[in-house]
């Protein structure tokens, strides 16, 4: 891991300057979170691909979240051999606007001085592994009251699995997402596809899909009868896919059926 110095050109960019001798142990920058289009620790490490994971999980797994209610957020990476990891993460809703407050519960996080919304990432303490090859790193996320809690919550996190040589290269980044569904009566749903959902609300039918590599993607809507009331390719891209479709079909259960390489979700929605 690297210390550089940012500059911001616009919301969430970030161009980073690398010292020689100095290590970024002491946290991430700001702007480099992953997620609804925000760069990951990748704009400035690079390396070879990584053969382990990350994760970013709610404690306890719950279906859905209530609004103004603490929560504690998992992030979770493992990398074999790694000695040194670092990660930023935050919380936000679909406007990419603040959705609650975050909070660090120890001594290995901290939050980033002057973000909006809010960040968080790794102490120098919060570097070493937790177990061989491996680290997870914990904080609290309180929900928005319910006069402005949004549908669905956005949490990314974006992690470095370092080779701890002082340098930007050689290191393995990972991106994690995760989205978190308000418990409502309306709530169209409370499943939700491994990285994306699909859910019906006043707007239309939303679509947010985060692929984690290149595949190519697809998107059915069935209803009860079988007949396909929406569908769409996106074709072959690893970018998230975030847009709502005005889709005039009356109320009931719908099986949305999520082709993205070699793999098929399905889940049901209701109207």
């Amino acid at each position: 891991m690297k210390k550089f110095l940012p500059a911001f050109l616009g919301a969430g960019l970030v161009l980073g300057f690398s010292y020689n001798v100095f290590t970024n142990s002491s946290g991430a920058p700001s702007g480099v979170t992953g997620g609804l289009g925000s760069p990951t620790c990748s704009m400035c490490h690079s390396g070879p691909a990584g053969t382990g994971s990350a994760t970013i999980s709610i404690q306890g797994n719950p279906a859905t979240y209530n609004p103004g209610q603490t929560y504690t957020v998992n992030v979770a990476v493992t990398e074999p051999g790694c000695t040194k990891f670092g990660f930023a993460s935050r919380i936000i809703d679909i406007n990419q606007n603040a959705a609650g407050s975050i909070a660090s519960t120890g001594s290995e996080t901290q939050i980033i001085s002057g973000t909006n919304p809010q960040e968080i990432t790794h102490t120098r303490a919060g570097t070493a592994t937790t177990t061989p090859g491996s680290k997870r790193w914990s904080y609290s996320w309180t929900a928005p009251t319910s006069t402005s809690a949004p549908d669905s919550v956005y949490f990314a996190a974006a992690v470095n699995a370092s080779n701890a040589d002082n340098r930007n290269s050689g290191d393995r980044i990972y991106s994690a997402n995760f989205i978190f569904k308000k418990a409502s009566p309306n709530s169209s749903s409370n499943q939700s596809f491994q990285h994306g959902n699909v859910f019906f609300n006043a707007e239309g039918l939303n679509i947010q899909l985060f692929p984690q590599r290149l595949v190519e993607q697809a998107l059915e809507v069935i209803d009860m009868s079988g007949k396909v009331v929406y569908r769409a390719h996106f074709g072959v891209s690893s970018l998230p896919i975030q847009k709502v479709v005005a889709l005039n079909v009356p109320e009931g259960i719908y099986s949305v059926i999520y082709r993205h390489g070699n793999q098929i979700e399905s889940i049901s929605l209701k109207k």
